[in-house]
């Protein structure tokens, strides 16, 4: 009898453990209504013309034909969302691949207007341009080309190649390489870069240091700092913060250059990125 009792308890305890492992764990939605509003969640319960999600703000009850669209979200972290701009810091890249689909527009100095895309979870593509000069009719372009891959979850390794230049005046480009160390909360990331103008390549390169820390769901501490290496050592930084929501984030901050005549050689500067 006892060993009657104990084989049922084994069964029994096999039946339980094989039971909680084929329960699923809850999925993180994104959901997205047709009136532009987003909300994120568990779905609690749905049947033919609502769904219950569960989110920060409690249960909310969603009309099924109001919604636009639904995915999971990916996102683990400690905030609400991710940083919208993961790739990028004030101006300059991180390693940190732009995945395929995924994309933004940017707009720096309200003039300056540039879209990336990826093409591949590797490869990404962009360009863009300056309006005061495409309105003067000899615009200032740009093409943005960057291969990257994560080592793992914390490193990443990039190279590209910055493209700028006028219809009628040639171009420059600048070949860069770089290494991220962190996530899209918290992450520094060092490179070097050879500038190409008129078929000749700088004999030195630019050494550069950038820094993004997250503090709170929207707001963050960003730097970007270049130092050349000729005789001169010439140094350019732009430093400020980062205002995000989901989908949209908002740097503001100052362009450091000491070479100039000025008292404080500081420039505004400011950049609007939308991602999609």
């Amino acid at each position: 009898m006892k060993k009657l009792f104990l084989v049922m308890l084994i069964v029994s305890m096999s039946c339980t453990v094989s039971f909680s492992q084929r329960q699923e764990v809850p999925k993180t939605m994104i959901i997205k209504m047709l009136g532009g509003e987003e909300y994120i969640g568990e779905i609690v319960s749905q049947d033919n013309e609502y769904l219950i999600l569960k989110s920060k703000n409690g249960e909310l009850r969603l009309l099924k034909t109001k919604i636009q669209s639904m995915q999971e979200s990916t996102y683990k972290g400690q905030f609400e969302f991710e940083n919208p701009n993961i790739t990028r810091y004030l101006f300059g890249p991180s390693a940190i691949p732009l995945k395929k689909g995924k994309g933004y527009y940017q707009n720096v100095l309200v003039t300056f207007n540039f879209v990336n895309v990826g093409i591949t979870d590797n490869i990404s593509i962009g360009g863009g341009f300056e309006f005061v000069s495409a309105l003067a009719g000899e615009p200032i372009w740009f093409l943005t080309p960057k291969l990257s891959h994560s080592i793992d979850e914390k490193n990443h390794v990039g190279v590209g190649v910055l493209t700028a230049g006028l219809s009628t005046r040639g171009s420059g480009t600048i070949m860069y390489g770089v290494y991220t160390r962190g996530t899209g909360e918290a992450n520094v990331t060092v490179g070097a870069g050879y500038g190409l103008f008129d078929g000749d390549v700088s004999s030195t390169p630019v050494l550069t240091f950038s820094a993004f820390k997250r503090l709170t769901n929207g707001l963050a501490l960003t730097s970007e700092n270049y130092i050349g290496t000729s005789g001169n050592g010439n140094y350019f930084g732009i430093h400020g913060v980062r205002l995000m929501s989901r989908r949209n984030s908002f740097d503001i901050g100052g362009m450091v250059i000491p070479g100039l005549d000025v008292t404080i050689p500081v420039i505004p500067y400011a950049s609007y990125v939308r991602s999609f």
